[in-house]
């Protein structure tokens, strides 16, 4: 069922556009939330409450 559902998650990537999608940084609540999606499932509150909270920083940002 996890190789299903990255397999899906890797094609949507891919169909969008994301360049090397499999080297692409993802948080842990990012891939939770699309594999949530893609299973037909509700997400957890603390993981809602994170994607909805400020976006994270990235090494660009500390470096700014």
């Amino acid at each position: 069922m996890i190789e299903r559902l990255l397999r899906a998650l890797l094609a949507e990537l891919l169909a969008a556009g994301v360049p090397a999608p499999l080297g692409q940084p993802l948080t842990l609540a990012a891939v939770w939330a699309d594999l949530a999606r893609l299973a037909g499932e509700e997400l957890p509150a603390d993981v809602l409450a994170l994607l909805d909270g400020p976006a994270p920083r990235t090494p660009a940002d500390r470096d700014a």
